[in-house]
């Protein structure tokens, strides 16, 4: 890893001086079929994001294929969560989705506040995150 990092405790790469949430989207997006993608716009200012779409959590349940045992035995939480930028939510507009694997840290919103660089971006890029939490 690049940068000089500094744990916090949380194992995370984003404080570590390294754009991974930028380098991840950039070859994601210029990799997809169809693609016009040619670069990211910059990052939302942090806590921009805020203004620029809404969070919302939904019922992971719900795409669970079999009862609540088996449910609980998957380590998913209960609840995961969604970032839609203000900008997607017009009739007709194309937003690309990202599902960000967030593991075990912190709640629903912890990658969120947390500084990883992707919902800032999601922010001005048009780009849906989904953040199933386990």
């Amino acid at each position: 890893m690049q940068g000089n990092c500094i744990n916090e405790g949380d194992g995370g790469s984003h404080y570590c001086g390294f754009d991974t949430a930028g380098k991840i989207l950039t070859h994601l997006l210029s990799n997809l079929p169809g693609s016009d993608f040619t670069k990211l716009n910059a990052k939302a200012a942090p806590e921009d994001w805020r203004q620029k779409g809404t969070i919302r959590e939904f019922d992971q349940k719900e795409f669970f294929h079999g009862d609540e045992e088996e449910f609980k035995k998957s380590d998913f939480k209960e609840h995961g969560g969604l970032y839609f930028p203000h900008s997607c939510m017009a009739e007709d507009k194309h937003c690309n989705i990202h599902i960000n694997m967030a593991g075990c840290w912190g709640s629903n919103d912890y990658w969120a506040k947390a500084g990883s660089g992707m919902i800032d971006y999601a922010a001005t890029n048009d780009i849906i995150l989904l953040f199933p939490w386990v």
